[in-house]
């Protein structure tokens, strides 16, 4: 995949610490976080990484409003990773597009043009609390 070729043109530069093999046999994202992201960042292994760096222990220590806007086709992020309603603090709010892509949110707008949704939504969300 991409994340391969790019790690591979990176490792012709500068020697990493990784198993390129294990690399290029990688299927998906958890493959590539065991046999290189892991690996990098000093982690045991991916599953290591995941617990590790994942926010969803804090959430429950946010105490201000916060909105957290999540697509479902999200390649690298999918739905499946998303916290649990219970796990939320009552201060958020998640809102689950079904397209959206990573960091995408793009629409249609007149005559074809994009319309960013973000920059439309978020600051929707900070006049209702803003005082």
């Amino acid at each position: 995949g991409e994340l391969q070729q790019m790690l591979l043109r990176k490792h012709a530069k500068v020697p990493l610490p990784i198993d390129l093999e294990k690399v290029a046999r990688a299927k998906d994202f958890f493959d590539f976080d065991n046999a290189a992201t892991a690996v990098l960042n000093g982690f045991r292994d991916a599953e290591d990484y995941y617990e590790r760096a994942s926010s969803a222990r804090r959430l429950g220590n946010i105490a201000v409003p916060v909105l957290a806007i999540h697509a479902a086709d999200d390649p690298f992020m999918t739905p499946a990773v998303l916290p649990e309603p219970a796990q939320l603090p009552p201060s958020m709010t998640l809102e689950l597009c079904e397209r959206g892509g990573h960091v995408g949110f793009c629409a249609a707008g007149p005559y074809l043009r994009p319309r960013w949704w973000l920059e439309e939504r978020i600051p929707e969300f900070l006049q209702q609390h803003v005082t």
